[in-house]
């Protein structure tokens, strides 16, 4: 457990809190939170915030909350105000100073808490923090944030959310940032590292380009093993349906939409008759990347197979796409033509895993799994090392018959391993077993077979 907290006045705790809607218990409390819990100065924390409500006394409440990027905690103070300070976590990349600038600029527009004071440094109280307004209200306790909500209030619900969806999409910025870097357009950072990684790996291709018209398959696999496993993940990554050259979004925009949170159970807060009464959990970033931007609310971008299902959450996604359109109207946007293009980007799980990719630079087996799994659909038995076999027949079969392929034109591999990912699990599996005949030898000064594509 962290340090002991220092003796707080006794202050008496309105009937309704934030803090009632946080769990009791944290399974993922982990050594790394626990480090940023002693690290805090409460006694600083309590004074600060007295300090800035005129000396008004106040208590920390013993109940917290662990995020994906905060560390949280209560402070309740005499007069029955409640405020909430963030912690940043000792792995989160994000600024305190863009997400108070992200909520300011949504002010008005958003019903967003209030920030009192922040810091990015850890000087003040040991752990880089946000202050801000702590909003008691109702939440849709559901697994799906529709089916928590009465359904008398599910028509004027989705009009709110759609038009707070319209709303982020009128406060833009010049450029986003992922991990602290900041890009000017989304396939700066979606897809152009994947494209050098490619041209890179074709280059060395090139260069082998003797040994593999001598005949010798197998030295040259062996000699480019490396930059083939490279090829292999980028093209993994790029061919799927999010970002294939043919299913991509366009890039007709380059004004980048708020960050918006996701419309979790978590994140949006109510008042008694269900109005939004406040939206929490804003990223410590101001913009996302306008592929990224579409969503619903949580649970409605699932497929349900029960047809009476299918019917309450296809009229759900109709109506709050409507809200959303209506709105933007409203703000006289037209942004609303290149939304429907990005509807799949709402599949945020999937959309979560490219992140993953794009943000490491080991990408393991587990990763590459991963994504044959989620975004491709395979067969479990077509694990990314047989996946890996079965490409070096196709490529080398590729090179032999395509005298196009060694241009280094990034479409062309694309389209390979598009193709390649379309053949039945039979199929490549028969495929793989030739790709490891390649490595074994058993195909080299032979007329390389053809890919059947």
């Amino acid at each position: 457990m962290p340090t002991p907290e220092p003796p707080s006045p006794t202050i008496a705790r309105p009937a309704i809190l934030p803090s009632h809607h946080w769990p009791n218990s944290h399974p993922d409390y982990s050594p790394e939170i626990h480090r940023l819990a002693c690290s805090i100065n409460y006694l600083g924390l309590r004074n600060k915030c007295s300090q800035l409500r005129n000396g008004t006394r106040c208590v920390i409440s013993p109940k917290y909350y662990i995020g994906a990027n905060n560390y949280v905690r209560e402070i309740v103070f005499q007069d029955g105000a409640v405020w909430i300070v963030l912690f940043a976590r000792l792995d989160c990349k994000g600024e305190f100073a863009a997400q108070a600038r992200l909520m300011q600029a949504l002010k008005g527009r958003i019903a967003v808490p209030e920030v009192y004071a922040f810091s990015d440094s850890k000087i003040d109280l040991g752990a880089r923090y946000m202050l801000m307004e702590g909003i008691c209200g109702n939440r849709a306790e559901a697994e799906y944030l529709m089916f928590g909500i009465p359904d008398r209030h599910w028509n004027q619900v989705l009009d709110q959310l759609g038009a707070i969806m319209a709303q982020g999409m009128a406060v833009t910025w010049k450029h986003f940032k992922v991990n602290g870097k900041e890009y000017e357009r989304d396939s700066d950072f979606w897809i152009q590292p994947s494209e050098i990684k490619i041209l890179r790996a074709v280059n060395e291709i090139n260069q082998h380009k003797d040994v593999f018209i001598s005949g010798r398959y197998s030295t040259f696999v062996e000699h480019l093993y490396f930059h083939l496993k490279a090829l292999f993940a980028e093209l993994l990554y790029l061919a799927n349906d999010f970002l294939h050259p043919k299913k991509r979004p366009s890039e007709k925009s380059q004004c980048f939409p708020a960050n918006l949170p996701p419309l979790t159970m978590e994140n949006v807060i109510f008042d008694e008759e269900y109005n939004v009464k406040a939206i929490v959990g804003f990223p410590q970033s101001e913009s996302i990347s306008t592929w990224d931007y579409f969503q619903y609310p949580l649970g409605l971008e699932d497929p349900f197979e029960e047809h009476p299902m299918t019917r309450t959450i296809t009229w759900m996604r109709e109506s709050f796409v409507e809200a959303w359109r209506r709105e933007l109207e409203v703000l006289n946007l037209t942004e609303w033509d290149a939304m429907p293009a990005r509807e799949k980007w709402a599949r945020k799980d999937d959309i979560a895993t490219l992140y993953e990719f794009r943000t490491t630079t080991e990408h393991t087996s587990k990763l590459l799994n991963q994504m044959l799994c989620t975004l491709y659909h395979l067969d479990k038995s077509l694990t990314a090392d047989l996946m890996f076999e079965a490409f070096i027949f196709a490529l080398c079969s590729f090179l032999a018959h395509n005298s196009a392929a060694w241009t280094g034109k990034v479409d062309f591999y694309i389209d390979l391993f598009t193709v390649l990912a379309k053949q039945s699990t039979q199929v490549l599996h028969q495929l793989a077993e030739q790709g490891r005949y390649v490595s074994l030898r058993l195909m080299d000064q032979r007329p390389f077979p053809t890919f059947p594509r």
